[in-house]
């Protein structure tokens, strides 16, 4: 019977320890490209059906902007009073709407 060399037993075990650790290194990395890919698939996703989103939201902004004109024109009023009436409201509650965010942010920082 031969003795094992207690030193070579040991490097061995060294040597497997940092392959294994290196093993689960690249491992952590590729799970980590792959959610990230998971993730960024998502977001275009997302962001895709908050621009469709945004696109119909404004056709209809637009059309039922124009049936308040169309209305008003039925109403006797003539189509460049009612299309500058309409705009005007339009431009009245987006003053009120962008100066508003502010003046209640100050309030409650107060």
């Amino acid at each position: 019977m031969s003795a094992a060399n207690p030193l070579r037993d040991i490097a061995a075990l060294a040597s497997d320890a940092v392959t294994q650790a290196a093993q689960r290194v690249q491992f952590e990395l590729r799970s980590a490209r792959v959610e990230i890919k998971e993730t960024a698939t998502a977001w275009r996703a997302g962001l895709a059906l908050m621009l469709a989103g945004a696109v119909f939201g404004t056709a209809s902004l637009f059309l039922i902007l124009e049936a308040h004109v169309a209305a008003l024109i039925e109403a006797g009023m003539s189509p460049p009073l009612a299309t500058f009436l309409v705009a005007a409201i339009c431009a009245a509650v987006g003053i009120d709407q962008s100066s508003g965010e502010r003046e209640h942010g100050e309030a409650e920082a107060e």
